[in-house]
């Protein structure tokens, strides 16, 4: 009896501890978040030739529990900052964090991918190095003064109108900026570069606005083209 015991005690341990396994296994895809960075470059056709710029973004999927594992959504969150592309001395255009699924429209999930399980699972197959072509879905702004945030105008993207109460796609590019001016690519590539953050360099006004909108206030009501801060730049709390 006094070797059986023990032997009994570690069977013991050993199956809660196979079953503990199991369960984390079964439902990893709930306990930890699953991140990709992505690097975003734009490329722009101006006068003096093609001017691009790039940022390094990172999303996150985090699973919403639910009574089938197949049926659980996902809540998504990106973090990092709007492209800056410096077309000239102090002239930029920006492509905002908000106004599109960037890495969803680059990368469309595969039709056998129908579950938020299965998107999730796909996205993370996805190899560093891997490229894709943004199409559709992103907004691109600059502000005819920097230092005022509420000089901002639309140069590409949807805006609403408010007498058809239609959205209508809008390229100001050569209406703002001039002729030869024009959109020419957004390639979206995997990648282990870090995200960082230099924006607040071009447009430092950015901290004051504490993701308020660009009018200074936090109700979108006058606020130019409804842009809050969050649409230039999102971090997290820790950094």
């Amino acid at each position: 009896d006094a070797i059986q015991k023990p032997k009994k005690r570690f069977k013991k341990r050993y199956m809660a501890l196979m079953l503990l396994a199991g369960v984390v296994f079964t439902c990893k895809d709930f306990i930890f978040i699953s991140t990709w960075n992505v690097q975003l470059t734009v490329n722009v056709e101006t006068p003096k030739g093609i001017r691009s710029g790039s940022s390094v973004r990172r999303y996150e999927a985090k699973f919403i529990p639910d009574l089938l594992p197949e049926t659980a959504s996902v809540d998504y969150s990106v973090f990092g900052e709007a492209v800056a592309v410096e077309l000239a001395h102090n002239e930029y255009a920006f492509v905002l964090l908000s106004g599109g699924d960037h890495l969803y429209n680059a990368f469309p999930r595969p039709k056998h991918a129908s579950t938020h399980r299965q998107a999730v699972k796909y996205y993370r197959s996805l190899d560093v190095g891997t490229k894709g072509e943004v199409k559709k879905g992103y907004t691109i702004v600059r502000f005819s003064d920097l230092a005022d945030p509420k000089s901002v105008e639309l140069l590409y993207g949807y805006q609403f109108n408010i007498n058809t109460q239609n959205s209508e796609f809008i390229d100001n590019f050569q209406m703002l900026l001039g002729e030869g001016f024009a959109l020419q690519s957004f390639d979206l590539e995997i990648t282990d570069k870090p995200v960082k953050y230099k924006i607040d360099k071009i447009l430092p006004w950015l901290k004051n606005l504490n993701g308020g909108y660009l009018h200074g206030k936090q109700t979108s009501r006058d606020a130019p083209l409804g842009l809050q801060a969050g649409a230039f730049v999102r971090k997290k709390n820790n950094e």
